[in-house]
């Protein structure tokens, strides 16, 4: 998850087998109206949350070991 106080950062999240990385996004992530949008405004009408820091989105990764070299 990319969440942001200030600055964005990632925060590792644990996929447990047989879910997708959209699933866990679409379960821990609430949204909440942006009172500072206006039209034309370049923000969002919206905002994501993950335990009350602000989220950019997600990054689906596996961990390189599980891989030999050269096919992730």
């Amino acid at each position: 998850m990319v969440v942001s106080s200030t600055v964005y950062t990632l925060e590792p999240l644990q996929v447990p087998t047989g879910a997708t990385c959209e699933e866990i996004y679409n379960k821990n992530v609430y949204y909440v109206e942006n009172q500072n949008y206006t039209s034309g405004s370049m923000q969002s009408s919206t905002n994501g949350f993950y335990q009350g820091k602000l989220v950019g989105g997600y990054i689906c990764e596996t961990e390189p070991k599980l891989f030999p070299k050269g096919t992730n």
